[in-house]
């Protein structure tokens, strides 16, 4: 019973410090479609936002991974 208790508080607190880094995506989904608002090259402009977009439905979905993938080929796309 207490290893079961200790093994629940310990997955609880994981969940709670995960958390943020979620927001963090989100966060850097935002600034990077703030840069590719300013991108002159309507081609690149456009890559880069579709790769937004798909980062902004990723964290909304709170799958981290695909989502910081996705502003790093936001980012790529802007060059």
């Amino acid at each position: 019973m207490y290893k079961s208790t200790i093994a629940a508080a310990a997955f609880a607190i994981a969940g709670l410090l995960a958390a943020p880094a979620y927001a963090d995506c989100a966060k850097d989904a935002m600034m990077t479609k703030e840069m590719a608002m300013k991108v002159t090259d309507a081609k690149k402009k456009e890559m880069a936002l579709e790769h937004v977009k798909m980062a902004e439905d990723k964290a909304k979905g709170k799958m981290e991974n695909d989502c910081m993938a996705e502003v790093m080929k936001a980012k790529e796309a802007m060059k």
